[in-house]
Formats: structure tokens, C-alpha cells, sequence
């Protein structure tokens, strides 16, 4: 049996703020499957869930959306690997998983006796960066939100080095605005992932 921390069908994910946006667009996209969505307390935390996660006897579906930071490919290796650890601690198994993720995100094919993985690497599944990317590539040059953000991160952020400003700003900006439009595109392709991994078929 799982731990009961967890239920049979988990998004894991790196922080809160993670987590944060999931559910903005849980709540903004009612056609979205049910999952739980879990932040990790870092990467490292993440990592050593995701072959503890999968052992457990109830788990249908494991989600896990991670950054790329400063190398994406870095990022996909090192989860892959972990899955296999998975499998091999599991059913004693050898998986075969792609060299590099799929564009529109990974969802590892049905395995007997495994559960159904998926993987999203932040922003896109090809370009370095993060969360905070993905956030960006849905902020419309027009958006009456976005000088408020911008105001409100200058006021708070003053003593930040640029890269904590930044943050800041996209943080202002997603508080400022209180939803996501989930009909913008990078949002759309992470959405249509989730329904793929997540749906009737994962049952």
C-alpha cells in the first residue's frame, strides 16, 4: 500500500509555487481528469519520490513536471534514470526510454504490472528554463496586469539580483492576475498532456 500521503494518481512536482500555477489552471480548465498534485521541496526530494512513489501497490499514474534550468537533456537523463530504478526495484524489469523527451510531453507507454509515467520538462520539453518561463510565454504584450506586476516586483525586489527580479515579477504578476488563460498555446500543450496521461485510459 502507498503511504498515505499518497493517493493513487499524484503530479509531483518541484515546489509550492509549482503547484501554485497547477492548480490555477485546474481551476480555470473543468475538462481536466483528477489528479493530485504534489510539491517535492526541491529537486533532490523529487527525484528520490519518484522510485519511492512508484513501488507502491496502489499507483495508477505518476505525472512529474520538472525545469530545465540550464540543460534540459541533463534534466531528462537524470529522471529517466530514476524511472528505470523504478521499474527494476518494482518488477525486476529493464525499460527502454527515449533519448530525449517528446515535444508535447512524455508519456511512457503502458507497461504490465508498472504504472503510467509521464514527464513534462519545463518550459517546453526543449528549451532551457523553468516555470517562470512558462508563465512569461503566457503573458500577452497588452496585458493590463502586466505594468502592476511590473511596479509591485520593482517595490519589493529592489536589492535582488536581476534573475530574483525577474521571478518576482512573473510571481506579481500571476497574484495580480488571480487566473490563467488556459486557452494560450504553451498552455494548451501542457493541458492536452495532462488529459493524455491522466484520462479514462490511465484507468
Amino acid at each position: 500500500m502507498l503511504p498515505q500521503a499518497y493517493g493513487p494518481r499524484i503530479l509531483l512536482v518541484e515546489g509550492q509555487t509549482d503547484k501554485n500555477v497547477v492548480d490555477l489552471i485546474r481551476a480555470s480548465d473543468i475538462a481536466l481528469p483528477s489528479f493530485e498534485t504534489r510539491p517535492s521541496d526541491g529537486i533532490d526530494n523529487l527525484k528520490k519520490a519518484i522510485p519511492a512513489i512508484l513501488k507502491g501497490d496502489d499507483i495508477e499514474v505518476l505525472g512529474i513536471v520538472i525545469d530545465a534550468n540550464d540543460s534540459m537533456l541533463s534534466r531528462w537523463q537524470s529522471a529517466a534514470h530514476y524511472i528505470r530504478k523504478a521499474a527494476k526495484d518494482r518488477s525486476n524489469m529493464e525499460i527502454k526510454l527515449p533519448t530525449e523527451p517528446a515535444p508535447g510531453g512524455t508519456i511512457i507507454p503502458d507497461i504490465e504490472d508498472f504504472p503510467r509515467v509521464g514527464v513534462w520538462i519545463m518550459p517546453d520539453n526543449h528549451s532551457s528554463g523553468e516555470m517562470e518561463d512558462f508563465l512569461a510565454n503566457m503573458i500577452p504584450a497588452d496585458d493590463p496586469f502586466l505594468p502592476l506586476a511590473q511596479e509591485y516586483a520593482k517595490e519589493q525586489r529592489k536589492s535582488s539580483s536581476e534573475g530574483r527580479k525577474w521571478r518576482a515579477q512573473i510571481h506579481a504578476w500571476l497574484t495580480t492576475r488571480g487566473y490563467l488563460d488556459t486557452t494560450e498555446e504553451p498552455c494548451q500543450r501542457f493541458t492536452a498532456w495532462l488529459r493524455d496521461l491522466f484520462g479514462e485510459s490511465a484507468s
